[in-house]
């Protein structure tokens, strides 16, 4: 069995799953509500039958994510790991998730680039938290 990939394909891989990510990226920004960064301790866990099976849908996929950006993050595999791994982290569900959303999202690093996406498409830009 050979596992050898022609360097061609790994980096037309390499540069697709870029793209793809670049692109389910900006979505994300786009589409989060303006207060999202605000109520992340608000947010109510969906009832019944229904909401579970979300739930745990949300949390199978975040896994795969998870794992994925670390394999992507390995040296020598092509691809935007920290970016899916960042993806996955924000689809599973864990104790101080609301926090660490805080952190990354209101760092200035972040924030600035995320409104000036969300202003070229007519959003209002993200209501930071007010710190204690």
């Amino acid at each position: 069995m050979n596992l050898d990939i022609p360097f061609h394909r790994a980096f037309l891989f390499g540069g697709l799953a870029v793209v793809v990510t670049a692109i389910a990226s900006a979505l994300m920004i786009i589409l989060i509500p303006r207060g999202f960064l605000t109520s992340l301790e608000s947010k109510k866990k969906p009832d019944g039958k229904k909401g579970l099976i979300k739930r745990i849908a949300r949390n199978v996929v975040g896994w795969i994510l998870v794992v994925v950006g670390l394999v992507l993050s390995l040296p020598g595999i092509p691809g935007p790991g920290i970016l899916v791994l960042l993806i996955g982290l924000f689809l599973i569900d864990f104790p101080g998730k609301a926090k660490l959303q805080r952190k990354i999202l209101s760092s200035p690093a972040v924030t600035r680039p995320a409104n000036r996406l969300r202003r070229l498409f007519g959003k209002a830009p993200l209501e930071l938290p007010q710190h204690p």
